[in-house]
This record gives structure tokens, C-alpha cells and sequence, in this order.
């Protein structure tokens, strides 16, 4: 903005605003001019009503039409979203990214909702988190965090529950999935997004931790009725780990087991009190 004020151009036009004011009982016209800071010059006019509650001064008048400039520019189609890009999304279900997209479009860049898109998407149960942003003039960026699979156990209606590292069940399935190690036993039915017994998030935490050396071997993991925690390796070897507790420690006790004896020797590895047990072939 120019710094060097026209005060007699505003002298002019809070002149001009006066001669449209109202003052029946006054009988003293008052005109304002406000100098924005764009440049704009705002003007207003006394209105005089026979309750005097009802009067509305020049100054305020004046604010009111800035006012409303203000809110028809945020609401102006020179602003409202026209593209929404999503970013993240692979098992994000197409319906809710629609729902989502129509929720932005035509929102202004300063006003749209994206709290209401936001929780919109979080009601998937695939997605773990969610960032919008907009981007003037008319964008809008939708940045989505899936959650990783990790184990599926089947549920005593016989349908698949996949898990990811925090025991979500992300999804339900009629046909048994082979990409990710399944916990052996019959587990709860629960819906998608709803959450798994503790065991089930400790099972998915120990795939999670097994070291490179250890992982081609694994062909299994059990969870017992009682929530204990077991692991088959594809030689057959049980390994127990017992209760999900202090599963680090049990899992490093049995990689160093594993390096110093062959699995094919082994039939069953107990690490369930800590201390390694095994019994041979």
C-alpha cells in the first residue's frame, strides 16, 4: 500500500456517503470514508430509526460493507477448489476417496472443510492417517498413510482377518490370503477396524522384529486358547515363546540358539520362561 494518505479524496467521498444518510431526528447527516489497506476506500452513512437502538451509526456502516466485501471474496468462485490430487492411497476404498473429493470441490481454498474430509477418510479401515492441505488458488493435495499388513488369522466364521503392527483388523475376506505369515488357531470375528486381542498385535510385532537370517524359516505362528504364542518353522521346529511378553528377549535367545545348532536337529525350542529348552530329533 502507498504510505502518502489523499486525505482530500477521502474528505470527497465520506462527503458523497453523507448525502445519503437518514437522520429524520438528528437532522445531522454524518458521511465516513475508511482507507483499507489494499487501497480501497469503504464508505458509509449514518441511518437514523425512530427506536434509537435501531440506529446504525456511519462507522459502523462503513466496516459492514468491508465486511462483506471480505466474506463474498472468500466465497468467490475465483477461489473454490477445482483439483484434488490423492497421494498414498493403494487398498483406500474408491467410494470414500469419491465421497472425499466431493466434499472439497467447489470449497473455498480458505473456508473448505477439511476436518469433515479428514475424518471422512480415517472411517476407512485401511487408512491410518491423513494430511489435506490446500494450495491457492483452486488445488487441494490429499496425503494418506495405509496401514501395513503384517498376519491374518481366521475367525470362527472362516473368514480371513488381516492385521497390521497395532492389531487393527483391516479387512475381512472370504479367501485365505498367502502374502502375509498366518497365525494358526481360530480367532475372534471381528469387523474391519476393530481391534485384535493383544496377542494377536504381539504376533504381528514379532514378525515385525524377525531378523533376515530367521525369517525364510518361519512358516507359521500359533496362538494357543490360553494366549500363548507359538512359531512353526518350516523344518517343523516349534519354537514357544509362551506368554507375549518380553518377546525381544525370547526372540534374540532363539537366533542365537538357531546359530549355533541346525532347526533340522531340533523338534521343539521352549523360550517361554526366558531360558532356553530344546528337544531334539
Amino acid at each position: 500500500m502507498n504510505t502518502t494518505i489523499d486525505w482530500a479524496q477521502l474528505q470527497l467521498q465520506a462527503k458523497a456517503a453523507s448525502e445519503q444518510a437518514y437522520a429524520p431526528y438528528s437532522h445531522f447527516p454524518v458521511g465516513v470514508a475508511i482507507l483499507a489497506s489494499s487501497g480501497r476506500i469503504y464508505t458509509g452513512c449514518n441511518v437514523e430509526n425512530a427506536s434509537y437502538g435501531g440506529t446504525t451509526c456511519a462507522e459502523r456502516n462503513a466496516i459492514a460493507a468491508a465486511v462483506v466485501v471480505v466474506i463474498a471474496l472468500l466465497a468467490s468462485p475465483i477461489f473454490a477448489i477445482r483439483s484434488v490430487t490423492v497421494e498414498g492411497n493403494v487398498y483406500t476404498s474408491k467410494e470414500v476417496l469419491a465421497a472425499v473429493t466431493k466434499t472439497l470441490k467447489g470449497a473455498s481454498v480458505f473456508t473448505v472443510d477439511t476436518q469433515r474430509a479428514r475424518e471422512l477418510l480415517l472411517e476407512d479401515s485401511w487408512v491410518s492417517d491423513v494430511r489435506i492441505t490446500t494450495r491457492f488458488p483452486g488445488k487441494a493435495l490429499v496425503e494418506i498413510a495405509e496401514r501395513v499388513p503384517i498376519i491374518w488369522y481366521v475367525g470362527d466364521d472362516q473368514k480371513a482377518r488381516i492385521v497390521d503392527a497395532r492389531g487393527h483388523v483391516i479387512a475381512v475376506l472370504a479367501g485365505w490370503p498367502t502374502k502375509y505369515l498366518r497365525v494358526d488357531g481360530v480367532g475372534p470375528s471381528l469387523e474391519a477396524g476393530a481391534v485384535a486381542d493383544d496377542v494377536y498385535r504381539a504376533a504381528a510385532q514379532l514378525v515385525l522384529a524377525l531378523p533376515e537370517e530367521l525369517r525364510p524359516l518361519v512358516k507359521s505362528l500359533e496362538v494357543s486358547a490360553g494366549g500363548e504364542l507359538a512359531m512353526t518353522l518350516k523344518g517343523g521346529t516349534l519354537v514357544r515363546f509362551g506368554p507375549p511378553n518380553d518377546l525381544q528377549d525370547k526372540l534374540v535367545a532363539v537366533v542365537v540358539l538357531l546359530r549355533r545348532q541346525n532347526p533340522s536337529t531340533l523338534a521343539v525350542i521352549d523360550v517361554s520362561t526366558g531360558d532356553p529348552t530344546v528337544q531334539v530329533r
